[in-house]
């Protein structure tokens, strides 16, 4: 049975979207704040997180972002009332897997889970590999060891090692860097941004093989 974590402010909407939900064949848990939302997270096993995104002090997009900073892989619809494009331009841009209003039907909104659970069934298992790091990247989980030890990176540091390790031996300028991790123009993103996440995954897995190469970019050599 898969398991979702639904997060809303409105007791009534979350008792109303449990009841739906479960009669449907999954158990629910149900948060009315994004900090409560986190602590239900980090000790259930969850499949699928739904959001609202207007909730006091963190909104939906904060909570997401927290989410997926810890777990990557972390799959989350956002459902809600807010008419504003920027909202949703923002869910999409932090690559929320659904953008939903709350006045989509019942029927669509339950295709839309399932099609978002489907997904990762269908996603291939995709290993790759760095023997001189003692490496291993699973791609559909997005989880990655180091010597037999599982490491924790954001959805960014990821993004980058898997760019690199898909490139070893081939120097990678900033601003193809800055395309395929940030999907961004180079003049858009502050250069040291990408210096300061390659530092955080040289630190993480105690890199040696990640080179920056001076005025063109960084180089994985192997």
């Amino acid at each position: 049975m898969k398991k979702i974590l639904l997060v809303d402010d409105s007791v009534e909407f979350c008792n109303f979207m449990q009841e739906f939900l479960e009669t449907h064949g999954f158990d629910v848990i149900t948060a009315q704040d994004p900090l409560e939302g986190i602590t239900l997270f980090r000790k259930s096993m969850v499949d699928l997180v739904i959001t609202d995104l207007k909730m006091g002090e963190i909104d939906g997009i904060q909570f997401m972002t927290l989410i997926q900073e810890s777990y990557p892989e972390a799959k989350v619809i956002i459902l809600t009332s807010s008419e504003s494009e920027e909202d949703e331009f923002r869910s999409l841009d932090l690559k929320a897997d659904e953008y939903l209003k709350k006045g989509t039907s019942l029927k669509i909104i339950l295709k839309r889970i399932m099609r978002v659970l489907e997904q990762e069934n269908k996603d291939s298992e995709e290993v790759l590999f760095s023997k001189r790091e003692g490496l291993t990247i699973k791609k559909r989980t997005r989880q990655v060891y180091k010597d037999n030890e599982l490491v924790v990176l954001t959805r960014k540091e990821y993004d980058l090692l898997v760019m690199f390790l898909r490139n070893k031996n081939r120097v990678l300028s900033r601003e193809v860097i800055f395309r395929s991790v940030w999907n961004k123009e180079s003049q858009l993103v502050d250069s040291r941004v990408i210096a300061t996440h390659i530092k955080q995954i040289r630190a993480k897995l105690s890199l040696t093989s990640l080179y920056n190469i001076r005025g063109v970019g960084y180089e994985w050599v192997e």
